[in-house]
């Protein structure tokens, strides 16, 4: 079975190293249905609560809420309930559950080993609920692959994105703004999160490019965004973060490499009636950084600004 599965690896990784993404419609991992249906259930009841990543290899869905105190708790503890008797429903190779009911302590965790019909897929799914939070986190990848930074295959998914921009930018009355974001500054990484190695001396700059603010827009003008950018996912070497920011709006972002080692990021953010995109490239080949609250006056995620917000 080993030599089977490490057989299958190599010519995956062939397939990979030699562009036949882009014409193919395997996909190398399929998620969960009732895993997402709960993730999607959990984010209605708790909107701007969430952050997902999917690309060519693996996806995650993480969402985590804090009660504001008994009362919020006492009101969505039948729903929660609700979730986890369905998701005990869900078929497991491994069931694994830590379970606190005291006088003042009422605790559950569980985690979920989901089998799967496709060689190499492992899924996996994470629920902690207290009287404080509860936290979904579900993950679907493929080890046989192992994804590795190759650049994006089909031209079409620069091009689009670039003719998208365009159409918007074009618009009267739009902002631009020049950004620049760099090496030892800390961000909470919005797009592709590597380690940067930091240093004490003068900053670098890692990635630049421009911020538009587009005025009289809507939900629907921030939803072609998010599909344009979400059309290639699984399909080619491309990466796409959606995420609240500060639990206040929602965005977009879509990350690739490009064919001279160099990553290029589009991103969408809708705060009230102006659409916020986003154009940047890295400076030095593979190390691109893309805020999470690039959309803000101020890049860097503190905290102490919003003190209703919790670390994830």
């Amino acid at each position: 079975m080993k030599t089977r599965i490490h057989s299958i690896r190599l010519i995956f990784l062939l397939m990979l190293t030699l562009g036949y993404t882009q014409a193919n419609s395997q996909e190398y991992y399929q998620e969960n249905p009732k895993a997402i249906s709960l993730f999607n259930r959990l984010n209605k009841m708790f909107p701007r609560r969430y952050l997902t990543h999917t690309n060519l290899q693996y996806a995650f869905y993480h969402l985590e809420y804090y009660f504001k105190d008994s009362k919020d708790y006492e009101k969505y503890q039948a729903p929660i309930n609700d979730i986890i008797k369905e998701m005990k429903e869900i078929k497991t190779t491994r069931f694994m559950s830590d379970i606190t009911d005291s006088a003042d302590v009422v605790s559950q965790k569980y985690t979920l080993s989901i089998p799967s019909t496709l060689i190499g897929q492992t899924d996996k799914l994470h629920l902690t609920y207290d009287r404080k939070k509860i936290i979904f986190h579900y993950e679907s990848s493929n080890d046989i692959i192992r994804q590795k930074r190759y650049a994006a295959q089909n031209p079409n998914i620069k091009s689009e994105a670039e003719a998208l921009l365009k159409q918007y930018i074009k618009r009267q009355g739009v902002k631009e703004q020049p950004v620049a974001y760099y090496n030892n500054v800390r961000y909470i990484r919005s797009v592709w999160d590597i380690n940067i190695n930091r240093h004490s001396g003068s900053p670098d700059i890692l990635t630049k490019g421009t911020k538009y603010i587009v005025p009289n827009c809507t939900q629907k003008d921030f939803d072609l965004f998010r599909n344009q950018f979400r059309k290639y996912i699984k399909k080619d070497h491309c990466y796409l973060i959606e995420n609240d920011v500060y639990w206040q709006f929602e965005e977009s972002c879509l990350h690739l490499i490009q064919p001279d080692g160099r990553s290029l990021s589009f991103c969408a953010a809708l705060r009230g009636t102006d659409l916020y995109l986003l154009r940047v490239e890295d400076t030095a080949k593979n190390r691109g950084i893309v805020p999470r609250a690039w959309a803000l006056d101020d890049p860097i995620w503190d905290a102490n600004k919003h003190h209703d917000f919790k670390t994830r």
